[in-house]
């Protein structure tokens, strides 16, 4: 183990020591996990007609849910809808969640989020009854499907 750390041993003369003190905070996020439970830590999935499209898998209340962010970039109203598909621990193929076909209405630059704390709009906010009613889900893997943005008039 000593020998490793001797690998970051390094004089001032050499000049070796400041491009490694600035290439870590680069190399290091990269290999952390995707969704690590904090708080805004979201994956962006997909973008569609100028709507952004983002998932996080977190920890509410002791209960594995999927929160759904989606950002309309274009300066004009418009519905988004979609399906979801899920990886669980209980069922490692992809397989489509219960609540069937999701929509919402997003104003101009409109951003929507779904949150632990925060329940008012259920879209945006997937809980484990709604990836099976059978048994208590716990999502590894989301993805959205059937994505379709349109216009509001």
């Amino acid at each position: 183990m000593r020998q490793f750390f001797s690998f970051f041993r390094c004089s001032i003369k050499s000049g070796f020591c400041l491009p490694v003190m600035l290439a870590l905070p680069i190399l290091l996020p990269a290999s952390l996990p995707a969704s690590n439970g904090i708080a805004g830590d979201w994956q962006q999935d997909k973008i569609v007609n100028g709507v952004e499209f983002y998932h996080s898998i977190q920890s509410c209340s002791g209960k594995t849910v999927v929160l759904l962010k989606i950002i309309n970039k274009n300066k004009y109203r418009v519905s988004a809808s979609w399906k979801e598909l899920f990886v669980t621990k209980q069922v490692s193929v992809k397989k489509e969640g219960v609540s069937g076909r999701k929509e919402l209405a997003l104003a101009p630059g409109e951003t929507m989020a779904g949150s632990c704390e925060d329940s008012s709009n259920r879209k945006l906010r997937v809980l484990p009854e709604d990836v099976s009613p059978a048994y208590a889900a716990t999502v590894q893997q989301f993805e959205y499907s059937n994505l379709q943005v349109t216009t509001v008039l």
